[in-house]
C-alpha cells in the first residue's frame, strides 16, 4: 500500500496496474481518470489507480472516488 497527492486530496493506493504507455508528461501528473480508473504519468508508462480510499474512509474503487469527483471525470 502506497499514499499519494492526486487532485490535490491525500489518497492511500490500495490497488493499481502498470499501463505500457508514451507520454510527454511528468511523472505524477494526472493523465486521465475514468471508469476504468485513474491514470497517473510516471517515468516510464503509466500507473493506473484502481481502488484508493480517502484520508478517514474505507478502500473504495477509483470509478466510486470519481462519482465524487466528476470535475476530474474525463478520458480512461
Amino acid at each position: 500500500m502506497a499514499e499519494a497527492p492526486v487532485a490535490g486530496e491525500r489518497l492511500r493506493i490500495h490497488g493499481a496496474v502498470p499501463v505500457a504507455a508514451v507520454h510527454a508528461a511528468v511523472p505524477g501528473t494526472l493523465l486521465a481518470a475514468g471508469r476504468d480508473g485513474i491514470d497517473i504519468a510516471c517515468g516510464d508508462g503509466v500507473l493506473r489507480l484502481r481502488v484508493v480510499q480517502r484520508e478517514g474512509g474505507r478502500a473504495i474503487t477509483a470509478a466510486d472516488w470519481l462519482n465524487a469527483r466528476r470535475d476530474l471525470a474525463r478520458g480512461g
